[in-house]
Parts: structure tokens; sequence; C-alpha cells
């Protein structure tokens, strides 16, 4: 039932079953295991959803610590927040489960005190999310010696560009940079302790990116953070990462891109009739002149499983736009129930390069 609300809940640390009357004690430097289930009702008590197919986002925070604000519009007061992120990660949830693999960083407040974990789920079919926070896990300790010696791996792009061209051409104003980050043992994003991954753009101060970056897979030695600068000026500009592994050592990388007065790149998509019975037609227009450009148009239905996907050119492409059609069935002819399908068009500039996606929502209804 779609009206039915969702909970995301953590079931194991470690392979132990969590208890009310026990709090899990995590410490710097330890591999923690945690496993969980997307479950019906509001709370824990309720039935794992088996048919839940999706992604699943892990954030765990350090103990709460004291703030005091600036006093510049009333008294001066005390008040707690929770710490710096220990770790984000994104898992895959399969028949309503998940499991999450990571080593904690060195830099944990060495008090022992409670910490929370925050879990935000969506199935694949983006219309339907569940989330859940713990509270009973134990945070604390120094690390065990024997730090790890080896630097991490760090790469570092700009989203939608070129990447053989130097420097890289983007279209402005806003520019995306992606930082990718791999450690054996794992990737430090504790904040507090300057050893944050960041990114500084020309002698700008460096920015902390611990909040955007997501561990991928099942382990957390591996992730990606996107950042994203608004209203950069045409112009040259030089960009570093830095990232620290969880023994504390680190690596950083440079890139040099060249930002195009060009206006970026956006799409009007729509398709018709909606909903539908034989055909429907995905079109659409971009914002500004392309001379060239391919296309690639994607068809998914609710459990987010690719149905079909249609690619092809066009020139002269706001006067002549890209358009596909679909007829309700498979690549191999067979006839899809009806429901809610998702349609998505990908669209890139043979010429500068820029690129942009459309999506919506159509019903088939025979």
């Amino acid at each position: 039932d779609a009206t039915t609300p969702l909970v995301a809940v953590l079931t194991t640390v470690n392979s132990l079953s969590v208890s009310s009357n026990r709090a899990d004690t995590l410490r710097p430097l330890q591999t923690v295991e945690l496993a969980g289930e997307i479950r019906q009702g509001s709370n824990r008590a309720g039935n794992r959803v088996s048919d839940f197919l999706g992604t699943v986002r892990l954030t765990l925070f350090d103990k709460p610590v004291s703030q005091t604000t600036r006093g510049t519009e009333s008294a001066k007061f005390v008040y707690s927040q929770y710490g710096s992120v220990l770790f984000s990660g994104q898992v895959t949830v399969q028949q309503g489960q998940f499991r999450a693999r990571f080593t904690l960083p060195t830099d944990v407040v060495p008090a022992f005190g409670t910490g929370r974990l925050m879990l935000y789920a969506q199935k694949n079919d983006s219309l339907t999310t569940a989330s859940g926070a713990y509270t009973d896990l134990i945070i604390g300790g120094n690390p065990a010696p024997g730090p790890v010696a080896a630097p991490p791996t760090i790469s570092l792009r700009v989203d939608g560009a070129n990447t053989m061209e130097s420097p890289v051409r983007v279209v402005g104003p806003d520019v995306t940079l992606v930082v990718s980050l791999s450690d054996a043992a794992g990737i430090n994003t504790a904040t507090g302790r300057g050893h944050e991954p960041t990114l500084q753009l020309n002698d700008q101060n460096p920015l902390i990116i611990s909040d955007k970056y997501v561990a991928t897979g099942t382990d957390g030695r591996s992730g990606t953070a996107r950042y994203t600068f608004r209203n950069l000026a045409p112009g040259q500009y030089a960009v570093r990462a830095k990232g620290w592994n969880i023994g504390n050592i680190s690596a950083q990388e440079t890139l040099t891109f060249q930002v195009s007065d060009v206006p970026g790149l956006q799409l009007i998509v729509r398709a018709y009739p909606n909903p539908f019975a034989e055909f429907v037609t995905i079109d659409a227009t971009p914002n500004r002149a392309i001379d060239a450009a391919t296309w690639t148009v994607s068809i998914i239905d609710g459990s987010g499983r690719l149905i079909t996907e249609q690619t092809g050119n066009c020139s002269d492409c706001a006067t002549n736009p890209p358009t596909a059609t679909w007829d309700g069935r498979t690549n191999n002819g067979v006839s899809l129930p009806n429901g809610l399908y998702l349609y998505r068009m990908r669209f890139q500039s043979a010429i500068d390069n820029g690129e942009t996606m459309g999506s919506g929502r159509i019903l088939l209804t025979r």
C-alpha cells in the first residue's frame, strides 16, 4: 500500500542484534558492519518490505558537542548539536535489506558518548522513501597502534566536461567538481581536526566537503564528493582537492579548467499524450542554439528496471528538437502492464560538450 508509512531500521551491529537494553560501543580504527531493514509502519515493530529495491544512505555522527550562540540578537546561550560526520555512505537495498561496512577514522573524540546514525532510503522508482535514526551507539576511545602508512588515491574532474582537453573547458556559470577518493582502510570525513576532505578554488580559503562525501560500495573504502561552484565568471580557474585516510595520511590533486561564457544548457522536456494507450511522443527543446547534439531517451519501470532506450542526433536542435516515440512495449515487442513509468532524456552538445538531462512520468492505460 503506497499510503503505508515506511521506516528504515538498524537490526545488527557487527552481527549482534541491536537491543534497547545494550548500547553498542564503537572505537577509532574499528571496522564496523551495520545491517538493517525497511519495515512497514512508523516504528521498528513492522514487517520487512520484501519488494523494496533501491538505495539507503547511512550517516554516522560523533557525539554531541556544546556550542554557544554569538549573542548578537539575544543573550548568549549554550546548545548541543551532534559532532562531525564519521561516516557517510550509500548502499543498495535488496528485498528490503541492506548492509554497510566501514572503518572509523582516527579522529574520533576520545571521550565516550552517544553518537547518532541517520538512515534515508529511496526506492528505485523515486516515489517511495523511508527514514529512521538510531542513538544507542557509544562512540569514543583512543586509536589502536599501527597507523595506516600509505596515502589514499584521489582524482578530480569537472562534471560533464571533456576530460581530454587541457585546460578542461566547461559551460558556466555553475561548475560542478567531482572528487573521487579511495583507500585500502577507509577515508576520513570527521571534521574539526584538520583532516577533512577539502576543495580550494584559486587562492580562496579551502572548503570542507565532508557533508558532500558519500562512500560507495559496501566496505566504505571509496566514495565521491560533488560540489558546485556558483556564478563563476568566464575565465581560467585552478582547483585543488585534498583528502585523508583514516590514518591521517593525505593526498591531493589539482585541476585547471576554463569557464565558457556560453549560458548553461537546459531542457524543456514533454511527453504527449499523457496518459497514453498506443504511442507516446517525448521531445525536448534546449534553451539555446545548438548546432549539433546527441541524445538518449530511457524508459524505466516502477522497480527501476530499464525497459528500453533510444539514441539519436540532432542538428539545429532548437528548431528541430530531438524526438522519440514509445509504444508501451519492450525491445522484444512484449506489451507492458498499465502503470506509471519514468522517462529520462540525456542531451549533450557536440560543440562545447555541455550536457543536461530532463525527466518525467508517463501513465500507460490501454
